[in-house]
């Protein structure tokens, strides 16, 4: 039976691109799989057949890291939390909660992809 994969990535080309790696081999595999990130990577994650669900848009995801303060060891947490972390989570819950299916599915997430890890939690512990 095939699983319902769903991936959530965060963050710049080198976090978002290896998901679509997976995404790409699990659906060779018969799988059915979702990403949850960035419209900035829409046209990475479609190439690879693979829906995507926009956590953050592309024009908000450019101005976060566009910012110099972004490319600063003791700024750039903040910046990314504040503008592309805590922004994303209700939308990578809500992809998640909609995409789960009781015992069929795989969430996997990078790192900033606290979302996923909120809405594994809720799943679980219902």
């Amino acid at each position: 039976m095939p699983l319902q994969m769903i991936l959530v990535a965060v963050g710049t080309s080198g976090d978002v691109l290896p998901f679509v790696a997976i995404g790409i081999v699990a659906k060779a595999r018969g799988h059915r799989v979702a990403m949850v990130a960035s419209g900035a990577h829409r046209a990475s994650i479609e190439a690879g057949g693979i829906e995507l669900i926009e956590s953050i848009d592309a024009e908000a995801d450019a101005i976060a890291l566009g910012h110099p303060n972004f490319w600063r060891p003791t700024r750039g947490l903040r910046r990314i939390s504040e503008r592309i972390i805590v922004p994303s989570l209700r939308p990578q819950v809500a992809a998640i909660e909609s995409l789960h299916e009781k015992g069929n599915t795989v969430v996997v997430g990078s790192t900033l992809a606290l979302g996923a890890r909120i809405a594994e939690f809720g799943l679980h512990s219902r």
